[in-house]
């Protein structure tokens, strides 16, 4: 609200119509609503216990896009709460590149590879609901706040393929499964952030988004190495990953609706 104030002419005439500006102003506040669109990217920065971690959550320091839809709404003058859904996407490793990892000696001059992989992502989507504080400061404002949320999984990801030595007539297959058979899984993670955003218009404002999300689903996986024809299991053995911590960065825009109280 516009604080415009007359000179002094009569110093309890100020003091009144200030009173009366400040009031106003702080009750919209207190009833101010946001929606955002948010576009970004998202950076895996965790280590894994396997190859198979790596692969299956698209691997350390990798960054894959991601798109935000958020809401803010702010009951009181610098806290309020804030509701988003974030959906991402990457590019799955390459088989070559799969292979090299999956492999502990990998060479070409040495085996051979056919197979498949699965080339969903993950991390479908992501829906958070956190406390958020505000600051203004002029045109600017900034938000940290604190969010937990609810991830949704894809099904089981899998990994197979056939390997052979040269000179050697034994082709062995190598099966990786990582989650179980169900259609969805879901998670909880936590991701505390900074928001900060610029007012380019009476109700239009530039934001910036940056946040660590946390994520604490443990999938187990299932390595498995056979001879294709007499079904000798070679090698076996299980192991449990989570999907990890990711360093997220959003910039977007964002719509402010207020509700005017006299």
């Amino acid at each position: 609200m516009r604080a415009i104030y007359y000179t002094l002419i009569c110093f309890s005439l100020f003091i009144a119509i200030s009173t009366q500006a400040h009031a106003q102003k702080e009750s919209t506040r207190r009833n101010e609503h946001f929606v955002d669109l948010a576009f970004g990217a998202e950076f895996n920065t965790s280590s894994y216990k396997s190859p198979i971690g790596e692969i299956a959550f698209q691997g350390k320091q990798r960054a894959f896009a991601s798109i935000t839809m958020r809401y803010q709404y702010f009951f009181h003058k610098h806290w309020g709460v804030s509701l988003s859904l974030n959906s991402n996407g990457s590019s799955p490793y390459s088989e070559e590149r799969l292979m090299s990892k999956m492999e502990a000696q990998p060479s070409p001059h040495y085996y051979t590879y056919t197979g498949s992989m699965d080339k969903e992502n993950i991390m479908q989507a992501t829906y958070t609901i956190g406390a958020m504080y505000r600051q203004d400061i002029h045109s600017w404002s900034f938000r940290p706040y604190l969010a937990l949320g609810c991830v949704q999984y894809m099904h089981a990801s899998t990994i197979d393929y056939l390997r052979k030595e040269e000179g050697n007539n034994q082709v062995e297959q190598v099966k990786v499964t990582v989650g179980n058979n169900k259609n969805l899984q879901y998670g909880f993670c936590l991701s505390p952030g900074i928001y900060v955003s610029k007012a380019i218009a009476r109700i239009v404002s530039l934001t910036a988004d940056l946040s660590y999300t946390v994520h604490t689903r443990e999938f187990a996986a299932h390595y498995q190495r056979s001879n294709i024809y007499t079904h000798e299991v070679l090698e076996q053995y299980n192991i449990k990953e989570t999907p990890g911590n990711y360093l997220n960065l959003r910039v977007g825009l964002s719509i402010r609706f207020a509700k005017n109280k006299h």
